[in-house]
């Protein structure tokens, strides 16, 4: 599978991942797809990521958009960056011990603009999406 390095490459960053995202944690990347170059990604809900109503919190839905969103940029070699915009849409919410399911692309990764699109799920149902533009000017390590 062309994609496996990459995905080898995408755990271990997860793993030495420090900061909120060491916080956050229970993200696990699931498969690459070939051809569309889309990641997708699971993330079971904990007691800690949930708001004072007991539903997933807000906050770490945007950080799972900004997180998986940026490591679709990187499968087309470009630099994690920094984030120049994020927008998130609340659809639905989640309860603790169930799996979102997420989806990201990037379908634009210029010389130092790239976008991508992600969307999360539960049991076929999407809970949300988003939309994420980052600043790349370097070519990533991934």
């Amino acid at each position: 599978m062309e994609h496996e390095h990459a995905i080898k490459q995408i755990e271990q960053a997860l793993e030495n991942i420090g900061g909120f995202a060491k916080l956050v944690g229970g993200l696990q990347v699931v498969r690459i797809e070939e051809e569309s170059k889309k990641v997708h990604f699971t993330f079971v809900v904990e007691e800690k990521h949930t708001n004072t109503f007991g539903f997933l919190h807000g906050g770490v839905i945007a950080y799972l958009i900004d997180v998986c969103g940026s490591l679709a940029i990187t499968i087309h070699g470009s630099a994690l960056g920094v984030s120049t915009d994020i927008s998130v849409s609340y659809l639905k919410g989640t309860r603790v011990g169930q799996t979102v399911n997420i989806e990201a692309e990037a379908p634009k990764v210029g010389g130092s603009l790239a976008f991508s699109t992600v969307r999360l799920w539960v049991d076929g149902e999407v809970i949300a999406y988003g939309n994420h533009t980052k600043f790349v000017a370097q070519k990533s390590k991934l």
